[in-house]
Formats: structure tokens, sequence, C-alpha cells
């Protein structure tokens, strides 16, 4: 992207976060104090009021401007929006060869889309784009640290299945523990039918399932390191044969007539005829590992 349109989209982030201290600072206002409060109350707000709020208005709508909430995640998703399209347009014909077209479709497409989900007869649309958005960060965040911890685990059962399982035994027992412990406390906070805590019961038993699974899952672990390792390895001889093509290229450029074969074919012939040899015999090789 070009820096003027990143500066663009920096700005609307700073809006965001600007509208979102603004909204802060008027809720807590008169719990607040110090310096930082001071500072916030006589320039941030100001500069909300006068200048972030009515572009929001003029842009998005009165009625989601009005509600920072709403005007925070609008924002962010506009945000999103614009990065995607920016690069999908960038592979349209008379659009991606000029950056300002490829911001101004976007920006566009995006500002339009915005709008809609931003009014209030549009709530529902709003909330069926939200709600998937904070499944898959709630989902990520939930499951990051366990894909760590498994892949930890397949590293230490290469040298030590034993160790391995004893591992799965922990994390089984430890997460079952977190679920009994704390499923009611949980359960009190959540305002929804479905307890947050019982990600820790299927967590449990998940881990119990791969201690049963333990030996199949290290198999197929070595597999797919042994198919990486393979594959790395075909990468690099790749590099390699093409720059022996390049560089039979350049032997038979300069002398073609007296050209010999680099590997040993038709010792006793010249020329054209050992170069294609030479090159059927790379290109068989390139063949050979796809």
């Amino acid at each position: 992207m070009k820096k003027s349109v990143l500066l663009i989209l920096g700005l609307l982030v700073s809006s965001v976060v600007l509208s979102a201290f603004a909204s802060a600072i008027t809720g807590e206002a008169g719990s607040a104090g110090g310096l930082i409060t001071t500072i916030s109350e006589d320039i941030v707000q100001p500069l909300y009021d006068s200048g972030i709020k009515p572009l929001a208005e003029f842009l998005i709508g009165k009625q989601t401007a009005a509600d920072s909430e709403n005007f925070f995640t609008l924002i962010l998703m506009m945000v999103l929006l614009v990065s995607i399209l920016w690069e999908i347009t960038e592979r349209v014909p008379m659009i991606g060869n000029n950056n300002w077209v490829q911001f101004i479709v976007s920006f566009a497409i995006a500002l339009i889309s915005i709008r809609f989900l931003g009014a209030s007869s549009n709530a529902g649309w709003f909330q069926t784009v939200l709600l998937p958005n904070q499944a898959l960060g709630i989902t990520l965040l939930c499951i990051i640290p366990f894909i760590i911890y498994f892949f930890f685990v397949m590293d230490v059962g290469v040298k030590s299945p034993t160790l391995a399982k004893i591992m799965w035994v922990f994390a089984s027992v430890i997460f079952a523990m977190l679920y009994l412990t704390r499923v009611d406390e949980i359960g009190a906070l959540s305002t929804g039918k479905f307890n947050p805590a019982n990600v820790y019961l299927i967590v449990a038993v998940v881990s119990f399932a791969f201690l049963w699974f333990d030996n199949t899952l290290r198999k197929w672990y070595s597999k797919i390191k042994s198919e990486k390792l393979i594959y790395e390895g075909y990468g690099q001889s790749r590099i390699a044969i093409n720059k022996q093509l390049a560089d039979l290229k350049v032997i038979y450029s300069s002398d073609p007539v007296n050209y010999k074969s680099q590997f040993g074919l038709m010792p006793s012939k010249k020329g054209h005829e050992v170069y294609k040899k030479d090159l059927e015999k790379l290109h068989k090789e390139l063949a050979a590992m796809t």
C-alpha cells in the first residue's frame, strides 16, 4: 500500500482509540482524578466532540455515531474491509494499476457496507456479522495454548513416549479439576445458556482422547515431519537443478558448435543434440519431484 493510504487507515484506527477513550472519560469523569484525567478532559474530549464525532456522524450515520461502542466496532470492520478489498482490487484489471483508484473503490465499498450495518434498522445484520468474528477470536484465544501444549507433548513423545502419556494425563486431570472448581463461579458470570467453563471439560476429554490415541498421533506427527523434510529437500534440489539449467544455457550460448555434455552423456558427440540431452536429463529430474 502507499504511505498515504496507510496514513488514512492509521487515522481511522486512531479515531477508534480516541472515541473509546472519550467514552471512558464521559462515563468515569466523576470518579477519576489526576493529571491524565485533566489532560484527557481538556484535550481528548473536545477533539472527539468537535472533530471525530461529526465526521463519524457524516460517514456512518448519527444513530451509530452516538453509540461509541458500535462506532468502535464498525470502524475496525471498515479497516478490515478496506485492507481485504485492497488486496482483491489489486488483481482487477484497470483498478489494480492505480493505487488511488484501488483505495477509492475499496473505501467506498467498505463505507457503503458499514453504513448499512450501522443503521438501527439493520441491527440484526450487525449482530450477524459481529458474532462470527467474536466466536473466531474466542476460539483462537482458547485453543492457542492447547495447540502449543500439543506440539510440545508431540516433540517430547519422540524421545520419551512414556513421558508424553504422563503429560496427557496431567492435562486431563488439571482441566477436569478446573471445570469442577470453577463451573459454578464462571456460570454465575455468564448471561447466556452456555457455561464457558464447559470448555475446560471439553479440553479434559480431548486430552484423555489424545492419551488413548497417543501412539497413532506420534506416528502421524513423525510422518508429517518426514514429509516436511522431504519437501524441503525437494525445494533445495529444484533450486540446484534450475541453477544447472541456467549454467547449461550460458555454456551452450558461448560455443554452441563445440558444446560437450556436462554429465558425461554422448561423450563422442558435440553441439545442439548433446545440449538437448543434458536439458532432457535435468527436466526429467524436475518432473520426478512433482
